[in-house]
């Protein structure tokens, strides 16, 4: 409306007068290359180079992407065996066929975007949400452990969006670059377009145009991250083609945890 826009120009016009520090904003994980040449990756809790941790006063990675926390790097064998071995102390009775394409697909998205993405599908209680979880976020971020309940609040939901579209969650998915994203809850027939939508603008790597506050408009390309979603629907049709559907059934599950006993010499 006319009268906002005036609001947003006088606010404008006053807050260009105010003593400013000057500094970059970081508002969004992944790579940046800096002035010199130099590659750093950008996380909620502040930057990784070459050299190591960095120090970022101005990083405003919140709401759901802030548990992107990673832990300092470090180059020590026995702590970077340790990482690995907790890591996977959760995942060893579990099926690998389940699991191993999670972990794959999870680090492959530092490199850059998947063009496809990964649905883990089952009934309630088939432990996908938790598997994916674990397989797929924790490594880099460390809440996303077996007992991260407030983690699991965290994921994205296609339940947040009422409507028929996925446009507000597409937008929230923009802010994670070169991380895996869960998102959860795909349910019924909404759910179910709803997720073939979503595969289908990460397949076809489309720019959408969006209005902005001022009545203008600005173009944005599809998310940076990997996306794992999670459900008790698939998709049909092409749609079904552009993502890699892994399924889950708690009897499985717990048949290889019956079973783990035979394979303990897998963490020595």
């Amino acid at each position: 409306t006319r009268g906002r826009s005036t609001a947003l120009q006088a606010a404008s016009l006053v807050s260009a007068r105010l003593p400013r520090e000057r500094g970059r904003r970081y508002t969004a994980t992944g790579w940046r290359t800096l002035r010199d040449g130099q590659d750093m990756f950008v996380h909620a809790g502040g930057g990784i180079t070459a050299d190591g941790a960095v120090d970022l006063p101005y990083v405003a990675i919140e709401g759901k992407l802030s548990v992107f926390q990673m832990e300092p790097p470090t180059q020590d064998v026995n702590e970077l065996v340790a990482a690995i071995r907790d890591g996977l102390a959760p995942l060893v009775w579990l099926p690998g066929k389940n699991l191993a394409p999670l972990i794959g697909f999870a680090f492959r998205t530092i490199f850059g975007a998947p063009q496809t993405s990964l649905h883990p599908v089952g009934p309630p209680g088939s432990g996908k949400t938790a598997c994916t979880r674990l397989a797929g976020l924790q490594w880099f971020a460390p809440s996303m452990h077996e007992n991260g309940w407030p983690a699991r609040r965290s994921m994205f939901s296609a339940l947040e969006e009422t409507g028929d579209r996925i446009k507000g969650l597409l937008d929230r998915m923009g802010a994670a670059a070169n991380l895996p994203v869960v998102v959860d809850d795909f349910k019924g027939a909404k759910g179910e377009a709803k997720l073939g939508e979503l595969q289908s603008v990460l397949w076809n790597d489309g720019a959408r145009t969006l209005g902005t506050r001022t009545g203008g408009s600005r173009t944005t390309t599809m998310p940076r991250c990997g996306a794992l979603t999670t459900g008790e629907v698939g998709s049909s049709g092409s749609s079904a083609s552009r993502a890699l559907t892994i399924r889950f059934d708690s009897e499985t599950l717990l048949s290889h945890a019956r079973d783990g006993e035979d394979m303990g010499d897998l963490m020595t």
